[in-house]
């Protein structure tokens, strides 16, 4: 049985945009005001590492046209030839961007490179005192626009508006080797700011690299990490009627996660019932992790070896058992799991079995806890739970062939089967106060 539905993200997709293109408009307008401010300067001071300065922030607004296109692509909703979005024409656009780092930053390696092996230090000039200002200036401004962005771009989480984000950095980082190249060769090393130019070059190349990487680990359907999966798991392990997990994938779709999980549920129930615990599970793992876009649920029914399978090994395993295990066992079974199931294994079983669950006790146990009795618990005997640490009567008068050991305790309970609420209830009440004191 399998639960699909939709998630919808804590940001409309108009929102998304709008934010987005935002970002990406300030970006244009400053890196064009720093980019003709950079390449007048470089010229004016005879800066070559100045103006290949200001060519890696004029391919910034390249990259940020770039992003604008990719993001409004990757916003426009599912249609029938695309029925899982457009999410991934932002790692497009982050691709696109990668390819233009990478050539702008070889040309300027390729220049710089030519000037060094040219042996000619009669045509490199000492760079004036305005590419210093300029340097400075760009460092100041490029770190700003860097820190602007990457907010919007975790706030949207935006991969395209990260790597843009990093264009930026890498510009400061780049304005850095122009500022040191430009006072060395102030200081008698013209030189220095030809090998400046190098050492943006790689700074450059770097970058292109990470922001490819990234791009492509979310087009090819990688995994999330460990830490999200094990956060999936047991968000999934603590839904009602979960007895265990068989399987889950997870695949990251641009910026969005789809999840394929595969969980154990009782193999007594109906069809309803399963489709109801994969609507929990569905429901808590959508409303917690906020990035999950798709998630499938697949139930399979337990099988009597699987219980011996999730059982904990180093945890005390506690057998509550009565004639039909049908009510004050199973009860004291769903309460142990409910109070105290992060410290032990609990189960219950009977010598007999009955074709139902004490409805009064569902009824109750729904009403008081919030708990669906009908969803985690079955008639069982005993060779259909693990061999137990400590064995529990609840107080009826029952031999236990299959465990072949005296009871550790004698909980002395009357069988509320019949009784009024308030007699039932007692039973209940008293269960529970066993249960905390064991």
């Amino acid at each position: 049985m399998r639960q699909n539905l939709k998630h919808e993200t804590v940001l409309s997709v108009d929102e998304f945009e709008k934010n987005a293109v935002k970002v990406s408009l300030v970006s244009i307008i400053g890196n064009t005001v720093l980019s003709l401010f950079k390449i007048m300067a470089g010229i004016f001071a005879h800066s070559g590492a100045m103006i290949s300065d200001a060519v890696h922030s004029a391919s910034d607004v390249l990259s940020s046209i770039i992003v604008i296109i990719g993001v409004k692509i990757s916003a426009k909703e599912s249609d029938k030839d695309h029925p899982y979005g457009h999410e991934r024409f932002e790692c497009v656009a982050a691709i696109v961007l990668a390819v233009i780092l990478l050539i702008s930053g070889l040309f300027i390696g390729h220049t710089a490179i030519e000037k060094i092996v040219s042996d000619n230090t009669e045509v490199i000039e000492v760079p004036g005192i305005l590419a210093l200002i300029a340097a400075i200036v760009s460092i100041a401004s490029k770190e700003t626009m860097y820190w602007y962005t990457r907010f919007f771009a975790l706030r949207l989480d935006s991969g395209a508006l990260m790597a843009d984000a990093w264009h930026h950095r890498s510009d400061a980082f780049s304005s850095i080797g122009a500022l040191i190249g430009i006072l060395g060769a102030r200081m008698g090393y013209p030189l220095m700011d030809t090998v400046a130019s190098l050492v943006i070059c790689i700074f450059i190349v770097k970058a292109a690299y990470d922001i490819f990487k990234d791009a492509i680990n979310k087009m090819i359907d990688r995994s999330c990490n460990e830490e999200v999966e094990k956060d999936i798991l047991k968000c999934a392990l603590e839904q009602d009627g979960v007895c265990g997990v068989d399987s889950i994938q997870t695949r990251v779709f641009g910026n969005k996660i789809y999840v394929d999980i595969a969980i154990l549920a009782n193999n007594e129930i109906t069809l309803t019932q399963s489709h109801q615990i994969a609507s929990r599970v569905h429901d808590a793992l959508e409303g917690k992790f906020e990035k999950i876009k798709h998630i499938t649920v697949c139930v399979n029914p337990l099988q009597n070896e699987c219980v011996k399978e999730n059982v904990q090994p180093n945890r005390k395993k506690i057998a509550f058992i009565c004639v039909h295990n049908s009510c004050r066992s199973q009860i004291a079974e769903t309460l142990g799991k409910h109070l105290r199931g992060d410290e032990f294994d609990f189960y219950s079983a009977g010598t007999e079995t009955k074709p139902q669950i004490n409805q009064d006790a569902v009824r109750l146990m729904k009403q008081i806890y919030g708990i669906d009795m009908e969803l985690t618990q079955y008639s069982k005997t005993f060779d259909e739970i693990p061999s137990p640490d400590v064995v529990i009567s609840m107080g009826c008068d029952v031999g236990c062939p299959f465990i072949g050991r005296a009871f550790d305790d004698n909980w002395g309970l009357p069988d509320p089967t019949g009784q009024n609420d308030e007699a039932f209830i007692a039973v209940i009440k008293r269960i529970e106060n066993n249960i905390k004191h064991l």
